[in-house]
C-alpha cells in the first residue's frame, strides 16, 4: 500500500488579513463530478481551480501538483491510482472523494488530508477548505519562522566573525631589537602607567606598551575585558572574587593575588557583571 505522510492540522490565530486564494487541481474521470466540485469551489471564493484532469497520472505528468495547494481525487479503495502522487516536500494536501464511507480509514492511512462523500455537500466542502487553509497557513508560518531563524543565525555568525576580526587577540610588545606578542587570553589585568600601559599576565609577568589605556580598552573584546577604573582594565574570565569595598566601589581579586579597587563611575558596569 502506498503511504503518503498526512500534514498535521495546526490551528492559527484568525485575523482580518487577506490571504491569497488556494490553488486546487481536480481529478475525476466523471466530468459531472469535476463540474460539481468546480462550481462549489468557485462559489466559496477561497480556492481557484489550477487545472482539471481525468487521472492523477496525467496531472503528475504535466507537473501540476507542484503548483497546487490542494488535490481533489476520487477514491474507491484502490490506492494504486495514487502511485504517481509526489513525495514530500512537494506534497499538496490530498482530499479524496468516495461514494462510500467504508474506505475512509484506508484513505487516511495513505495520507489523505480529508475524505468527502459524493455527492459532495456545499457545507462539508467549506469545512474541508477551512481546515486546509488553516493547515497551509500554519505550514507557511513555520517555514517563514525557519527561514528567519536561519537568517538570524547567519547574521549572528557574521557579526561575531566581524567583531572577532576587529578585536585584538594579541598585543605586540617591543623589546629592544625584537617584538614579542602577548595573547590577550594570558592577561589578568591592564594598568595605566603614564603614556604606557602595563600588561599583567596570570603568571605574574609584566610588559610595557606605549599606548593609552582608553585606546587599548576600545580594541579589546568588551565581552571579555571590562574597564573598572580609569587606570584598570580587567579580564573578566580571570576574576577570582568581587566584594564590596565602599559605597559605589568594589574590590576585585585577580591572579596572581592582586586586589584592585573599582572607580565609582564604573560601579554600574560591575553590578551588571555580577547581576546584583
Amino acid at each position: 500500500m502506498a503511504m503518503f505522510p498526512r500534514p498535521a492540522l495546526t490551528h492559527s490565530d484568525s485575523g482580518s488579513q487577506a490571504h491569497p486564494p488556494l490553488r486546487a487541481s481536480l481529478i475525476a474521470e466523471d466530468p459531472a463530478m469535476r463540474r460539481r466540485i468546480r462550481q462549489l469551489l468557485q462559489s466559496d471564493g477561497r480556492v481557484e481551480v489550477a487545472g482539471e484532469h481525468s487521472t492523477l497520472r496525467s496531472l503528475h505528468e504535466c507537473g501540476r501538483p507542484l503548483r497546487s495547494d490542494l488535490v481533489f481525487a476520487p477514491f474507491e479503495g484502490d490506492d494504486s491510482s495514487l502511485a504517481p502522487f509526489p513525495a514530500p516536500p512537494e506534497l499538496p494536501l490530498l482530499i479524496l472523494i468516495s461514494t462510500s464511507e467504508r474506505f475512509a480509514a484506508q484513505a487516511f492511512e495513505i495520507g489523505a488530508f480529508d475524505y468527502l462523500i459524493a455527492p459532495v455537500e456545499e457545507q462539508r466542502l467549506k469545512t474541508a477548505i477551512e481546515r486546509a487553509s488553516r493547515c497551509l497557513q500554519a505550514q507557511r508560518q513555520r517555514s517563514a519562522a525557519q527561514i528567519e531563524g536561519l537568517l538570524s543565525g547567519l547574521r549572528e555568525m557574521m557579526t561575531q566573525t566581524h567583531t572577532k576580526a576587529l578585536h585584538r587577540t594579541r598585543i605586540p610588545v617591543h623589546c629592544s631589537d625584537r617584538v614579542r606578542f602577548i595573547d590577550t587570553d594570558s592577561l589578568s589585568y591592564i594598568q595605566a602607567s603614564g603614556k604606557y600601559v602595563e600588561l599583567n599576565t596570570v603568571g605574574g609577568q609584566r610588559h610595557l606598551v606605549r599606548m593609552a589605556i582608553s585606546r587599548l580598552a576600545d580594541e579589546l573584546d568588551p565581552r571579555r575585558f571590562l574597564r573598572i577604573h580609569r587606570s584598570y582594565v580587567v579580564n573578566v574570565e580571570k576574576i577570582d572574587e568581587i566584594s564590596y569595598w565602599a559605597p559605589s566601589q568594589f574590590l576585585v581579586q585577580l591572579p596572581p593575588k592582586v586586589r584592585l579597587t573599582s572607580g565609582k563611575r564604573y560601579y554600574g558596569a560591575l553590578r551588571r557583571l555580577i547581576r546584583l
